[in-house]
């Protein structure tokens, strides 16, 4: 259940940010906005394309969870935590030192 609630929340966020895109791009007319539209573009169809077979995925997503956490001890979880917890100490990092 919350791998599709995941999937959801990025679904309509790549929609807020091609929204956002495409209003920047009429205004600004900017190289740098394009990019951001393709990748927001390339995030709504993989994100869709995976809501589309949210079962399958999810099946397998339970299975690679299983298998990580026997080899390593941890889940998919804790690992996500742990980068989004480095992730915050280097941004720190990096705002302390400018």
């Amino acid at each position: 259940m919350s791998l599709t609630i995941f999937l959801m929340s990025v679904f309509i966020f790549s929609i807020i940010v091609i929204l956002i895109n495409i209003i920047l791009i009429r205004k600004n007319r900017d190289k740098s906005d394009l990019t951001r539209l393709s990748g927001g573009l390339l995030v709504f169809i993989s994100s869709g394309i995976l809501l589309i077979f949210r079962d399958t995925a999810s099946r397998t997503f339970g299975l690679a969870n299983d298998i990580i956490f026997e080899s390593i001890g941890f889940s998919f979880k804790e690992i996500g935590l742990f980068l989004l917890a480095l992730i915050v100490v280097f941004a720190i990092f990096n705002a302390v030192r400018r």
